[in-house]
């Protein structure tokens, strides 16, 4: 993202990072996807103790009611992960939650190293809810920490 970007310090808000963050930062969180890409980069975890930020996906297959609820999250709020096995589009899909309310999914690319996570002692918590003009692909940041065991 260019530095002098009008929207830079607004996209960086929205992607939980300061106004200093290097490009490294961005596309870590962002996963480097704009509308109409066909390509995304995906941080991935290394062994041991794990601080996962990831924009939720699938919104757009949300309900409106779903949708509505996102809006009624706080940071810092703890979210909870729910396998999926019946879902057409991946049987390894994981739901992201709040009280058995649907709010999306964890990027599939991300799948094979967080089902590992969450078989152990994990937390996933919101850092930031975007405004809907964001973009349904940024409305949603989580974090989830725990154990990546490789």
């Amino acid at each position: 993202m260019h530095p002098h970007r009008p929207d830079r310090v607004q996209t960086l808000e929205q992607l939980g990072l300061g106004p200093d963050a290097g490009p490294f930062e961005v596309l870590a969180v962002s996963g480097g996807r704009r509308t109409g890409d066909t390509y995304e980069l995906t941080p991935l975890p290394e062994v041991g103790e794990v601080s996962l930020p990831f924009l939720v996906h699938g919104i757009r297959h949300l309900t409106p009611a779903e949708r509505d609820r996102i809006d009624l999250l706080k940071v810092g709020q703890r979210l909870v992960l729910v396998a999926e096995p019946e879902n057409e589009a991946n049987d390894r899909a994981l739901l992201v939650t709040d009280d058995g309310v649907r709010l999306g999914y964890v990027p599939d690319p991300l799948l094979e190293h967080v089902h590992p996570i969450i078989e152990e002692d994990h937390s996933l918590t919101v850092v930031r809810v975007n405004e809907a003009e964001a973009g349904l692909h940024m409305r949603l940041l989580v974090l989830l920490r725990g154990t990546y065991k490789g």
